[in-house]
């Protein structure tokens, strides 16, 4: 339960990321959803997992993120958490964490001064890591920027 709540809160002040983004992070600016040169991120918030520009990907992905922790189907209580659910909050953590990537690669400037004065992604990194939600190589933000 934990954890479903931390998750919620990082995607309330995900959005204030997201809206810091939107003046520069375009769907002509950054037609594709990647971090660095290596990954390139499918959408899953489709029916079809198919390609969005990188701000699409984020709103996307914070709306889906957000009913997948709404679905009474999945999540039936705000005390416990049925084992058969736990599997949607390890997706959702790593799909969160491209948005943290795409703007550390893209956007650096936003990124420094949203995690200066936030530290969100230092946060996120920690609890992702310490609650073994993400393998260790798809972390791809170097620790000095966090």
């Amino acid at each position: 339960m934990w954890q479903y709540e931390h998750i919620r809160q990082f995607i309330i002040e995900l959005n204030l990321l997201v809206v810091q983004l939107l003046q520069q992070c375009t769907s002509k600016s950054c037609p594709k959803m990647t971090a660095n040169e290596t990954w390139l991120y499918m959408c899953a918030a489709h029916k079809t997992t198919k390609e969005c520009s990188a701000i699409d990907y984020m709103i996307h992905s914070i709306d889906h993120s957000t009913a997948i922790l709404q679905n009474t189907t999945n999540f039936n209580s705000r005390v416990t958490i049925p084992a058969s659910s736990a599997k949607h909050l390890l997706s959702i953590v790593r799909r969160l964490y491209r948005l943290f990537a795409h703007t550390y690669y893209h956007h650096k400037e936003i990124f420094t001064e949203f995690e200066s004065e936030m530290h969100l992604c230092a946060r996120f990194t920690h609890f992702a890591r310490r609650f073994k939600m993400m393998s260790s190589d798809l972390f791809i933000i170097p620790e000095e920027a966090i």
